[in-house]
């Protein structure tokens, strides 16, 4: 669901990524009313209370301080936008380094990249794809084409 919302937002809002700081804010209008009480809680904190999920902080451009374009956000099958986080605060915004360990899905953790694919990894599996260069949360500079 939260992969749809943003899909939605990126393409009403000419792919700017929305303000790490208030992230969920944003893409709640992409949300079915019928599902905004639950869309971005993760339902193993059911009971619990709290959301469980964080938007990667370099999503912001701290240098010119306006959101990145998402086509900035490169490679976009390795840069992380949204993945399931030990903070349980509504819109929160982290570098991975606050992964749930252990994952809350039999022991995984889902992970949406800026290509719009998720995927189930354990804490040690992304610990080591990040060492690896595999999942990132800076991007890196897309190269230019040769002229």
């Amino acid at each position: 669901m939260l992969a749809q919302a943003l899909q939605l937002y990126l393409e009403r809002y000419d792919n700017l990524l929305p303000p790490p700081k208030n992230w969920c804010d944003a893409l709640e209008d992409f949300i079915p009313p019928s599902q905004r009480p639950f869309a971005f809680h993760c339902p193993k904190l059911e009971g619990k209370g709290g959301y469980g999920f964080a938007f990667n902080a370099y999503a912001w451009d701290s240098q010119h301080n306006v959101p990145r374009w998402h086509p900035e956000m490169y490679p976009p099958n390795e840069v992380v936008l949204i993945y399931e986080t030990t903070q349980t605060k509504r819109n929160a915004v982290g570098t991975g380094k606050d992964i749930q360990n252990p994952g809350r899905h039999d022991g995984y953790n889902l992970v949406l990249f800026a290509n719009g694919s998720v995927m189930a990894l354990t804490p040690e599996e992304f610990k080591e794809m990040l060492e690896n260069g595999e999942l990132r949360f800076k991007p890196l500079i897309r190269p230019q084409p040769l002229r």
